[in-house]
């Protein structure tokens, strides 16, 4: 960072968290001890990339912002206040609210859909998980979890390092897409390959796929599920999906999700 940035993101900082009820609480939902904040605030000493971008998706500002001239970061607040920032409110919102929860490496400005995923285990369709998935413009997919699981179903695990799974989602000829995750598991040791089957050129409708998942030594392949990306159109229902996620019960969720699921020809 440059000599003028470090300058700048302490007057930036101390405006974004002008509104915050409790810096602690705020310090902990990022990861660092209230001591370490007040040396941000104090310009003692400049965050990593990580900590910068977990500082702005609960700010609900972009990293550019919080290090740019005070008085474009006015413009910036007033902006987003006013509801004609880059992002829409709503989105924001739920930026927010999962970056609460962990999940804070999402780039809401490139958003193109979010889901809600349905894994199924292909040797045992009582296993059941339900996620949430965002897809941005640029091709990454971030799906967050939130409970411990067994094989394919740890795509849906919180992770250790409280950074939402990331993969690379690209398209064939053919019109599948493709994401490989890495460090499933959170130690190394297991990654992933989704196949996607889209109904269009781009994943802006439901789609329905495969996740693979193997074990680094030796190749191993470990099991397959079934999944489903469900679009949401309202970015509340994601909201409150995001309370919700993590192994289910397959008695709980719409007979026509299972349908989908369990349908032979998948």
């Amino acid at each position: 960072m440059s000599q003028r940035e470090h300058i700048n993101f302490p007057v930036n900082l101390r405006r974004a968290l002008s509104g915050q009820d409790s810096l602690t609480g705020f310090s902990g939902k990022i990861g660092i001890s209230r001591q370490q904040l007040a040396r941000y605030l104090s310009g003692a000493q400049m965050p990593t990339f990580d900590v910068l971008k977990r500082i702005s998706m609960l700010v609900g500002v972009s990293s550019e912002d919080l290090l740019s001239d005070p008085s474009a970061f006015e413009a910036v607040l007033s902006s987003e206040a006013s509801g004609d920032g880059h992002v829409p409110q709503h989105w924001m919102d739920l930026g927010r609210e999962l970056a609460r929860l962990g999940c804070f490496d999402l780039d809401l400005a490139e958003l193109q859909g979010v889901y809600e995923v349905f894994c199924l285990g292909e040797a045992e369709e009582t296993e059941l998980f339900r996620g949430v998935a965002l897809i941005s413009k640029i091709g990454q997919i971030g799906i967050l979890r939130c409970v411990k699981t067994r094989g394919a179903g740890s795509l849906l695990q919180q992770s250790n390092n409280r950074l939402a799974r990331r993969g690379v989602l690209l398209m064939s000829p053919g019109g599948v897409f493709f994401a490989g995750f890495h460090n499933l598991d959170g130690v190394g040791q297991r990654f992933g390959l989704l196949e996607l089957n889209a109904p269009a050129d781009t994943p802006t409708r439901d789609m329905t796929g495969f996740l693979i998942t193997r074990k680094l030594q030796r190749m191993t392949p470990l099991d397959t599920m079934r999944v489903y990306f469900r679009r949401l159109r309202d970015p509340g229902s994601a909201m409150r999906l995001s309370r919700k996620i993590g192994r289910i019960d397959p008695d709980t969720i719409e007979p026509e999700v299972m349908a989908i699921l369990t349908n032979h020809n998948f």
